[in-house]
């Protein structure tokens, strides 16, 4: 009886009384900034377009954190992708020392993954919205359906 409770309580808190639309824009925003190759602004970048659009809080940081190992692992893979479409970068030798060469690799790097992300996230979110648009159209069908037999 009380993991029931707690059950409900947790459904309310991430569901909310929210329109589909804002469940689905905060579900695909938690889903493309959950994957963000880019360790480190994730979080922060988040809680200021979760303020700026008002979204749902503890839904899209549930989404963030919860992909997290997830993006891990795909920054190769979009490393790879972003590396795959831009020209190769060369490091004047004249104006860097040996000891920071490897820094502006992982910077272009980072570049690459990001541009990847960007390939790979913005059909992503699309797919994502529509889906998690039908699903709570369907939830709030239903709660309506079943406000009105009581």
């Amino acid at each position: 009886m009380k993991s029931n409770a707690i059950s409900k309580k947790m459904n309310a808190m991430l569901t909310g009384n929210l329109s589909a639309h804002t469940w689905a824009v905060s579900v695909s925003f938690g889903m493309v900034a959950g994957l963000f190759p880019i360790i480190g602004p994730v979080s922060l970048l988040s809680l200021l377009i979760i303020w700026l659009f008002r979204l749902h809080l503890p839904l899209v940081m549930l989404l963030v954190y919860g992909l997290y190992p997830l993006q891990i692992a795909l920054m190769v893979p979009f490393g790879i992708l972003g590396q795959a479409i831009l020209p190769p970068a060369e490091v004047s030798n004249a104006s860097v020392s040996d000891g920071f060469s490897w820094l502006f690799k992982l910077g272009d790097w980072a570049f690459a993954a990001l541009l990847g992300w960007l390939l790979v996230v913005l059909p992503l979110a699309l797919l994502c919205y529509r889906l998690a648009f039908r699903y709570a159209r369907k939830k709030e069908k239903q709660t309506i359906a079943a406000a009105q037999t009581v």
